[in-house]
């Protein structure tokens, strides 16, 4: 059996809804927007109550800013435009996980993930703090060759305790 792979272009298109996908599942960010719903509830208090003031407008686009956290996002930009787009195929054997992009490589043991998030468009599978392999549904040619990329996966993942 040959070993499941796919290959796929990848573009800053994919790179930013990856980062914000895996963004969105952070202990952090979800700190950030607890705060930014406090921030902009009182600053809209005391704009309402008292009037709004160069603080209050401050308050609520700190925490517009916070809700958002566009920082990361923004790294992950600077970064995917300073390179061209790049031709990744990844394949999964017994040995893990092989990434190929442009002229680097890497192989990922499958005891390095922690988990795999997956939206309609994507799927990440995380192995750090902000390192994942991003994986766009679009790289299946076929319901097949999805369920046999993803059934071995799942089924190493399983198996790498």
């Amino acid at each position: 059996m040959t070993a499941p792979s796919v290959r796929f272009q990848r573009n800053l298109r994919d790179v930013l809804a990856a980062a914000q996908l895996y963004q969105s599942g952070t202990t952090k960010h979800r700190i950030y927007q607890v705060v930014a719903l406090v921030l902009i509830a009182v600053a809209s208090y005391q704009g309402f109550t008292l009037g709004f003031t160069l603080n209050q407008l401050l308050l609520i686009t700190i925490g517009i800013l916070l809700a958002i956290d566009p920082v990361p996002l923004i790294l992950m930009t600077v970064t995917a435009l300073s390179q061209p787009d790049k031709v990744t195929a990844i394949t999964i054997d017994d040995h893990g996980v092989h990434v190929q992009s442009g002229d680097a490589s890497r192989t990922f043991a499958f005891t390095q993930f922690r988990s795999v998030v997956e939206n309609r468009q994507y799927y990440l599978l995380v192995y750090g703090n902000w390192s994942y392999i991003s994986i766009p549904r679009r790289a299946f040619q076929s319901a097949d060759h999805h369920t046999q990329f993803m059934s071995a996966l799942n089924q190493r993942l399983k198996d790498r305790t």
